[in-house]
C-alpha cells in the first residue's frame, strides 16, 4: 500500500511538473507574442509619423515645382513670341533688349535649394528627376540667351523643349507613383 501511494504521490508530482512546465511556456510564448506586438505597433507608430513628414516635405517639392513651372511657361511663352516674330518680320533689331525684359525671374537656385534639402525626403528617384528637370530648364533658358536667330538656333531649341519636356514626364511618373494617380 506505501508503494500504491507512493506511485501515486509520484504520479501526481509528475502532473503537476508537467503542467507547470506548460504553464510556463505557455508564459512565455505569451509574453513573446506580446512584446512582439508592442513593438510592431511602436514601429507602425514612427513609421507613420515619418511618412506624415516625409508627405508634407515632398509636398513642399512639389509646390515649388509647380509653381516653377507656371513661371518657365509663362516665360518661355514670352520669349518665344519675340522670337517669332523676329523671325516673321525679319526685324530683330533690340531682340537681345527684348528678351530680356521678357524674362522673369526663374528663381531657378531657390528649386535647386529645395531638391536639395529635401532629397532625403524624396529619395533618389525623385531627386534625381526633378534635378533632371531643373538641369533641362536651365539648358533651354541659357539657349534662349543666344541672339543668332537661325535655323540651328530654332533646331537647337526644339531638341531642349523636347528634352525638358521629357525630363518633366520623369516627373510626373514620380509623382505618380506618389499620389498612385496614374493614367
Amino acid at each position: 500500500m506505501t508503494n500504491h501511494k507512493s506511485d501515486l504521490l509520484i504520479e501526481l508530482i509528475k502532473i503537476f511538473v508537467d503542467k507547470l512546465l506548460i504553464a510556463i511556456i505557455l508564459v512565455g510564448v505569451g509574453y513573446f507574442a506580446n512584446h512582439s506586438l508592442e513593438q510592431f505597433k511602436a514601429d507602425q507608430s514612427f513609421y507613420g509619423e515619418i511618412n506624415k513628414i516625409r508627405v508634407q516635405r515632398i509636398a513642399d517639392v512639389w509646390e515649388e515645382v509647380y509653381s516653377f513651372e507656371d513661371r518657365f511657361s509663362a516665360v518661355s511663352k514670352n520669349k518665344a513670341a519675340i522670337l517669332k516674330a523676329c523671325i516673321d518680320n525679319k526685324n530683330c533689331t533690340g531682340l537681345e533688349t527684348r528678351i530680356a525684359e521678357a524674362q522673369a525671374p526663374m528663381d531657378i537656385e531657390k528649386l535647386t535649394k529645395v531638391v536639395q534639402l529635401n532629397r532625403f525626403w524624396l529619395g533618389s528617384e525623385a531627386g534625381n528627376a526633378i534635378s533632371a528637370y531643373i538641369e533641362a530648364v536651365v539648358m533651354y533658358q541659357t539657349s534662349m540667351n543666344a541672339y543668332k536667330v537661325d535655323e540651328k538656333f530654332l533646331k537647337v531649341q526644339k531638341q531642349l523643349k523636347e528634352d525638358v519636356d521629357k525630363s518633366r514626364r520623369d516627373v510626373e511618373s514620380v509623382v505618380c507613383k506618389f499620389t498612385r494617380s496614374c493614367k
